[in-house]
């Protein structure tokens, strides 16, 4: 069923259901209180009746002209009266019904009243009338005649609710159409023009901003796959055609069997196997693997890492300075947490030309252990900064350099950086370098030293 007709069902419903509840008991209420009006009424006017004639049979008038007074008087009201006196005894009886209104279902009703004289009942005032069902018929009368209205006005309400929910329906169902012909666009991977028009319904508002953004980003994303797929294309031919030029060179005797050109086979393969590996461990990065926890002193961790990599950094002419503060013991993932520092200085160096500098600093301060790595390198736009960690992005920049990477780099050392607990900031501007900050909070020094005072 569509949303535009599932609103309009449910609204109509909504509205018709306690309308017509309340046309029920507003009827049922009119017709009780009509009835009991009448009936009020009818007692108003035997209450004035005995009255009146109390007062004619307490006149000093002969009894004579009594019964003329009350025969005329009696004749207009289509009663019969009979004045009884203390013994019941008929003093006076005048039949004043009209036979021609008696019809075989009417009853004959007595009404009693007392008759008083000073104050003290001298006899009993007895009237009779043709019961004419008149409560009965007025009330139904009054009840078609309510009907009647009540009919017109649900009508006229039925209509006004027809009317307001196809306007009110048409509002709301009209920008979810939009959303839903823009999300099938996006499902055929279309993400541009998708014409969402704008709502004053903060909700819906809020949606389109959504689907937009989502479409943004498939549409970023769709181009980071379309040019990581042709670079590393490009990364992997290169060896390969190295390896193939090399292999068929010694095969055909052009080149020696030497050392030197064993190295070089050697360094092709290894580089492919530095490509392959860092594509599984980014396309992996999803799966939350098992941390293997230890306990290590962090500045011995960091000279190791720079003895091992201060070749690459001479060979290039970049000079790689550590300044790290000395006793602090962690515990956590020690293979995770060199592969991020190694990333970081490898694309440090890729970024930096001849007698740049690499700064790698460790602090602790303000609760916080800090890894600085920073470079006087080429540094980064301000707009590549959000996709650095990105998988499959690389800067532009850095492409162009002599040395340029798979683009998957800081997106291993993102995942890893979040798994160990940490966050990892990043401050750069274009042509004077930059710099990545990890920051860890110290509370894996306080179980590293809980842990030691328990031994």
């Amino acid at each position: 069923m569509k949303f535009r007709k599932q609103i309009s069902i449910t609204f109509l419903i909504a509205i018709l259901i306690p309308f017509t509840i309340l046309v029920l008991i507003t009827s049922l209420n009119f017709n009780s209180s009509f009835r009991e009006y009448l009936e009020y009424e009818q007692n108003i006017k035997f209450q004035s009746i005995e009255q009146m004639v109390t007062e004619i049979m307490n006149a000093p008038y002969p009894i004579g002209q009594k019964r003329e007074l009350l025969k005329n008087y009696i004749a207009n009201e289509q009663l019969q009266l009979q004045i009884l006196d203390k013994d019941n005894k008929i003093l006076l009886d005048i039949d004043a019904l009209p036979d021609t209104n008696i019809q075989p279902d009417n009853e004959i009703i007595l009404k009693d009243y007392p008759l008083i004289d000073n104050n003290q009942q001298v006899g009993t005032i007895q009237f009779s009338f043709i019961d004419t069902n008149y409560t009965d018929i007025m009330t139904k009368s009054f009840s078609q005649t309510m009907f009647k209205f009540l009919f017109i006005s649900c009508m006229i309400a039925l209509m006004s609710t027809i009317i307001m929910n196809y306007f009110i329906a048409h509002a709301l169902s009209r920008p979810i159409s939009f959303l839903s012909i823009a999300t099938n666009q996006i499902k055929d991977g279309e993400f541009e023009n998708l014409n969402l028009p704008p709502s004053d319904i903060y909700e819906i508002e809020t949606l389109n901003n959504d689907i937009e953004y989502l479409a943004n980003t498939l549409k970023h994303q769709k181009a980071i796959r379309e040019n990581y797929a042709q670079d590393i294309s490009h990364e992997l031919r290169t060896p390969l055609t190295n390896l193939q030029l090399h292999i068929e060179a010694l095969k055909d005797g052009i080149i020696d069997p030497s050392e030197e050109n064993y190295e070089t086979i050697l360094n092709e393969l290894l580089r492919l196997n530095v490509i392959v590996t860092g594509l599984k461990e980014s396309f992996s990065g999803a799966i939350k693997e098992e941390l293997s926890i230890s306990r290590f002193n962090v500045e011995e961790l960091l000279n190791e890492i720079t003895i091992a990599v201060n070749p690459s950094f001479l060979k290039k002419e970049v000079l790689l300075i550590a300044n790290l503060e000395k006793s602090i013991t962690i515990s956590t993932d020690k293979d995770k947490l060199t592969q991020i520092i190694q990333n970081l200085l490898s694309n440090a160096l890729k970024a930096c030309e001849k007698d740049d500098k690499v700064y790698l600093t460790l602090t602790h301060r303000h609760h916080k252990i800090l890894i600085s790595i920073r470079d006087t390198g080429i540094g980064m736009a301000e707009e590549s900064i959000s996709n650095i960690f990105d998988r499959f992005y690389r800067v532009d920049n850095v492409r162009n350099t002599k040395t340029s990477g798979s683009g998957l780099g800081l997106s291993i050392v993102k995942n890893y950086t979040n798994r160990l607990g940490g966050k990892i900031l990043v401050n750069s501007k274009e042509g004077l370098g930059s710099e990545f900050i990890l920051e860890f909070s110290d509370k894996i020094i306080d179980t590293a030293e809980i842990a030691e005072k328990s031994m």
